[in-house]
C-alpha cells in the first residue's frame, strides 16, 4: 500500500482509533499511548509506510504517542519452536508496557498477534 493510501486508510479509522485510546485517559490514566506496529515481513531500509502511519495518527491523536515496532519474519515459522520463542520474546519484551493499540500490517502478522493473543497479553487486550 502506497504511503499515500496509508495515510488515507488511518484517517478512515481516526474515529475508531479514537475511542479505544481515548478510554483509558477517562479513567484518568496518563494521556500517554503505547502503540505496537508488527510487521509480518521487513525491508530495513524502506520506512515510508511506517512514517506515514506515524505521522496520520499523530495528525488525528493529539496525546503523545510512544511507537513500538516488531518485525515478525514470519517466513522463518517453519516450526511451533519457533513461534513460540518469538512469542516469549515478545510477551517478555513489552512487560512493563501498557500498550493501548497493536496494529498488525499484514494477514500474516494478524494471525500470529490472534493466535497468540492470551500469551502475548496475558492481562488483557490492549485499551481494556
Amino acid at each position: 500500500m502506497a504511503s499515500g493510501g496509508i495515510f488515507a486508510f488511518v484517517k478512515a479509522l481516526a474515529p475508531g482509533i479514537l475511542v479505544c485510546l481515548s478510554a483509558s485517559s477517562i479513567c484518568g490514566q496518563s494521556n500517554e499511548k503505547n502503540i505496537l506496529v508488527l510487521y509480518s515481513f521487513s525491508d530495513r531500509h524502506d520506512f515510508s509506510a511506517f512514517n506515514a502511519l506515524k505521522s496520520g495518527l499523530q495528525a488525528v491523536i493529539q496525546d503523545p504517542l510512544n511507537f513500538y515496532v516488531e518485525n515478525l519474519e514470519v517466513r522463518r515459522f517453519d516450526d511451533e519452536v519457533s513461534e513460540r520463542d518469538l512469542t516469549n520474546h515478545l510477551r517478555n519484551t513489552y512487560r512493563g508496557i501498557r500498550l493501548n493499540l497493536v496494529i498488525a500490517e499484514n494477514s500474516p502478522a494478524l494471525e500470529f498477534a490472534v493466535s497468540r493473543r492470551n500469551e502475548l497479553f496475558p492481562h488483557g487486550r490492549p485499551g481494556d
